[in-house]
């Protein structure tokens, strides 16, 4: 497979600004996307553009990545903690 030949469609043009910088951002496999934000705060962002904000971490989102089970998003951040973030907003350490 080559570069010019994608796997999937890309999701529709959603413009969306956030109250801090983006440290990172991941799709899921429904196509739901995560953006994590230098205040700690996860959003979660949907094919439609609508928009849900996670409180993750006390300081920034330090890294994000796509949990193993390609539904949920795990991030560290500079509280030291590691949360796992469900694609509807419910989170654990």
């Amino acid at each position: 497979m080559s570069l010019a030949e994608p796997r999937a469609l890309a999701p529709p043009s959603i413009e969306t600004l956030f109250d801090a910088g983006v440290t990172g951002a991941v799709f899921s496999d429904s196509g739901l996307l995560a953006a994590g934000l230098g205040d700690g705060a996860i959003q979660l962002i949907g094919p439609s553009g609508a928009t849900v904000p996670v409180q993750a971490h006390d300081s920034a989102a330090l890294c994000l990545a796509l949990d193993l089970d390609g539904r949920g998003f795990v991030t560290g951040g500079d509280d030291g903690r590691l949360v796992r973030t469900a694609e509807d907003g419910s989170m654990r350490n």
